[in-house]
């Protein structure tokens, strides 16, 4: 595996860990598909 794909795995963990984190800690706010494409991490 290059260091490239290494980034990008890395950079996909830390995303879903921050989506995980704030759905947990405030779920009322937004669902998961409308904070990731605000916080610019989805299409």
């Amino acid at each position: 595996m290059t260091a490239k794909q290494l980034v990008r795995i890395g950079v996909f963990y830390i995303e879903e860990a921050l989506l995980t984190t704030l759905l947990q800690e405030y779920p009322e706010y937004m669902p998961a598909a409308d904070l990731s494409r605000i916080i610019g991490i989805k299409d």
